[in-house]
């Protein structure tokens, strides 16, 4: 477990993880999303990370806003009683008018609980008119730093009725976020409608087509334009997986819910409501959209992850060995047997497996999008030639650059921004130009990591 003290102060932002060797990986911190969302998708260390949903209450001028704040990226201090807590403040505004501005403490009992992205959820009521923008910004008080989500509420009008917002839970907890583990208990979605006649409430319940692919390397093929893996998700050729009409004969204000399929695959899900008139006809609707990850994310906690990570640097021949060994014990055994083949010393494989999935964790916390970081080729980039030396963002492109001369173009990254389908979760994605010119570089880095001087 990565670990740095200031005085009482104790920040983790890492977790170990214990195979044949122990793995201590240091990660990096939370990145605010900025005005104008809702959404955690990237990690700033020392930045407090939290999600903001808002939803209608049962009072016609009431909501609830939802704050899934991850333990993470706080900095806890010893307590006196024993464990560690963090204080945080919190300042609510609805358009510009300050409605509550409180501060709340965080306990941890155990070291665990430090590590965890697991949000823990705080809900306030407030009054509202029907559209409004809600602003909430969270202060970690030891840090004295902040972030800010924002979110608009509306009410989506149909022909006879209006719809809130889609919400979703898991459990008896609301689902506060874009990321949901793939088996979640008691997975449902509901929603607020006011409705002047009787009508239909239709569910529908859809996976994406998303790339979860591991990338090609810098010096192959860059993916067809139009492509899953150049797009990322595949909104237009969704699958619908399950279909729930409600009938709704009285007319006045409801919750209505329904409880969801669990989700059988990685990537993007959506969920949406249409209200019309009968049941089987078109009508308007409103939605709600996430992302499926692996168990843990964006922490490393499988091994099969692990030996996956290893396409960067082994050869084709090394990863279809360890790939091929069946069992837990025989994968373990396997995975092990390479990293001590390749580095020939138990101490320096333990040090390079730590850095090496360091990076990789390191990489789902900065690159994730519509799928984990490490598997982006932002993230492919950052695990191996390590952070870029300096970078150029404009409008359609990144470029990260490993050395100040630009006429070695192996020495520098370009990656195309791809622009999105219109959904609320606007994912950041971006596709490297590949090129032969990147090749030596390349197989240098890697011949760094299988030395044990991977940077």
């Amino acid at each position: 477990m990565c670990e740095r003290q200031k005085g009482s102060e104790v920040t983790r932002t890492g977790i170990a993880l214990v195979l044949a060797l122990t793995v201590a990986a240091c990660s990096g911190g939370l990145v605010s999303t900025g005005e104008g969302d809702g959404w955690t998708r990237s990690f700033e260390e020392g930045v407090p990370a939290f999600d903001l949903e808002v939803v209608p209450a049962g009072d016609s001028n009431e909501a609830e806003v939802r704050i899934g704040l991850i333990p993470a990226s706080l900095i806890f201090s010893a307590a006196p009683e024993g464990g560690y807590r963090a204080h945080v403040q919190y300042t609510i505004e609805i358009g510009d008018v300050l409605v509550s501005e409180y501060t709340d403490s965080l306990v941890a009992v155990s070291p665990e609980t430090l590590t965890s992205f697991e949000r823990v959820v705080r809900t306030r009521t407030v009054s509202m008119d029907s559209d409004a923008r809600v602003r909430v910004v969270l202060r970690d008080v030891s840090s004295d730093r902040s972030a800010t989500r924002v979110q608009a509420v509306t009410w989506t009008q149909a022909d006879g009725a209006s719809m809130g917002r889609v919400h979703l839970s898991t459990g008896d907890k609301p689902l506060v976020g874009i990321d949901m583990a793939r088996s979640v208990p008691a997975f449902r979605a509901s929603l607020m409608v006011r409705a002047s006649v009787p009508g239909c409430l239709r569910w529908t319940f859809v996976s994406v087509p998303t790339d979860t692919l591991v990338p090609s390397l810098p010096f192959t093929l860059t993916p067809p334009f139009g492509s899953r893996v150049y797009r990322g998700a595949l909104y237009d050729g969704a699958d619908t997986l399950a279909v729930h009409d409600r009938r709704v004969e009285a007319p006045g204000r409801q919750v209505l819910d329904w409880d969801l399929p669990e989700p059988q695959s990685l990537g993007v899900h959506r969920v949406t409501a249409t209200w019309s008139s009968e049941c089987g006809s078109s009508g308007t609707g409103t939605g709600r959209s996430f992302i499926v990850r692996p168990e843990g994310f964006p922490r490393i906690v499988s091994l099969d992850v692990m030996i996956e990570a290893l396409d960067y640097i082994a050869t084709e021949d090394e990863l279809a060995r360890v790939e091929a060994a069946t069992g837990a014990a025989a994968r373990k055994e396997a995975f092990d047997a390479f990293w001590g083949r390749t580095l020939g010393d138990p101490v320096a494989a333990s040090r390079a497996i730590a850095r090496y999935y360091g990076r990789v964790e390191e990489a789902n916390r900065a690159f994730s999008g519509f799928k984990e970081g490490w598997k982006t080729d932002r993230g492919m980039i950052y695990i191996v030639m390590g952070p870029p030396l300096y970078q150029e963002d404009s409008i359609d492109e990144l470029r990260w650059f490993y050395s100040y001369d630009e006429r070695n173009a192996g020495r520098y990254f370009v990656f195309d921004r791809v622009q999105g389908y219109p959904d609320e979760l606007e994912m950041p994605h971006y596709v490297l130009r590949r090129s032969m010119e990147q090749e030596q570089e390349w197989r240098l880095a890697v011949r760094r990591w299988r030395s044990g001087r991977g940077r």
